[in-house]
């Protein structure tokens, strides 16, 4: 089947093409469009000035010979054009596909097409309406479809006209949902293997594993998790550039946690998720407590310590969440497992004292209290992102919700 050229001469229409037999329907392309027919009203192809018996296409498309057609999902027959141009538009045989990595960005596929397109546009949109300014082959997740479905409709053009096909839906992955909230550094923690601990910000601030196990089973949302051993295992999250970065009065920590076995809920060891550590009277640390069934949040700044205590033996994944605003004086904790909802932890702490120095190289630290191993975690974690503003409660609402 040919699907360019110039237009061919046409035949009109005339009573003999239809006097043998008035009860058929014949096939009369209007502007090159497959002419399409059903049980209700069969199509045929009109052939030497006669409709042809017995052929009923659907759909048929005209190819450039005047004297000759392709029947799609049937068989060649000779026929005359009555009626239009052999220049047909585009027609989408596969739809365009959204695909995306582990960065913000994702791309569409054109999808499959007959009739030779000649160029394509793209328009992205979120739950069905447009996104302004969004008509590239490329898109970059943002804050606002966090929790929506996005599609791309691509249209294809030839000299005939246009034909649209739209995406199937795309949710945004746990990774691209934690980006669109433009953290300073992200460590997902899904390698499945090396000494780095890639920071998915795009801020080039890694870590580097020392004893930890990569390729866990991870949260639920196609990646994997890191494994820490209660004993040597940490992450050594530490930067001039994070450091630079970090805004202790002002931030937002959050992770994904799972025990190793029961017993560590009663192991009255303090262990540590991540610390963020200037010194003893600056310190910030998401822990298990030492006291059996807790988890412990808490931000000490010039001396002045703010503790949320979370009660809990969960065996599944938790997601914990620390916000501190030294402008709004308030910090909280958020919690939730797999049985228990999304919600605040405890009360919300004033009176914040005043962060003093720098982030120490040896204490900022994710699964261990130091880089000289001790109150070491004692299992998996996932997905560790640092924001240097307080998040709402919104926003944290969908960090909790996997993917």
């Amino acid at each position: 089947m040919s699907d360019g050229g110039p237009a061919q001469p046409v035949t009109p229409v005339t009573d003999r093409m239809v006097s043998a037999a008035p009860a058929l329907r014949v096939a009369v392309v209007s502007d090159g469009r497959p002419v399409l027919g059903g049980p209700s009203q069969p199509v045929y192809v009109v052939s030497d000035g006669r409709p042809t018996q017995g052929n009923v296409p659907v759909p048929v498309v005209l190819a450039t010979g005047a004297q000759a057609s392709n029947i799609m999902a049937g068989a060649a027959i000779p026929v005359v054009v009555v009626s239009g141009s052999l220049n047909p538009a585009p027609i989408n045989t596969v739809l365009p596909v959204i695909s995306g990595g582990t960065a913000a960005a994702i791309t569409t596929t054109n999808g499959t097409w007959l009739n030779s397109p000649t160029s394509f546009t793209y328009q992205w949109k979120r739950n069905g309406a447009n996104i302004g300014g969004a008509t590239a082959s490329s898109y970059t997740i943002v804050t606002a479809d966090i929790g929506t479905t996005i599609t791309v409709t691509v249209t294809a053009t030839n000299a005939a006209g246009s034909t649209p096909a739209t995406s199937a839906g795309y949710t945004p992955t746990y990774t691209q949902k934690v980006i669109a909230l433009g953290p300073i550094a992200s460590w997902p923690m899904a390698e499945p293997s090396g000494s780095v601990a890639l920071d998915a910000s795009g801020n080039t601030r890694n870590g580097a594993y020392t004893g930890v196990t990569l390729g866990n089973a991870g949260i639920g949302d196609g990646r994997t998790a890191a494994g820490f051993d209660g004993a040597t295992s940490y992450n050594n999250v530490y930067s001039a550039s994070l450091n630079g970065a970090f805004t202790p009065g002002e931030f937002t920590v959050a992770l994904w946690g799972k025990v190793s076995a029961a017993g560590v809920w009663t192991d009255g060891i303090l262990r540590r998720l991540i610390r963020l550590r200037a010194d003893a009277n600056n310190d910030i640390a998401l822990s298990k407590n030492s006291t059996n069934g807790q988890l412990i949040a808490g931000y000490t700044a010039g001396g002045t310590g703010k503790f949320v205590i979370v009660s809990t033996t969960t065996l599944g994944w938790f997601f914990l969440a620390l916000t501190v605003s030294k402008s709004g004086d308030a910090m909280k904790v958020y919690y939730a497992d797999a049985g228990t909802p999304f919600a605040q932890a405890g009360a919300t702490q004033t009176g914040l004292g005043t962060w003093a120095g720098a982030l120490a190289s040896t204490t900022t630290i994710v699964g261990a209290a130091v880089t000289t191993p001790s109150n070491a975690w004692s299992g998996n974690m996932a997905h560790v992102p640092l924001w240097s503003t307080p998040l709402s409660a919104a926003q944290i609402t969908t960090l909790a919700v996997v993917p």
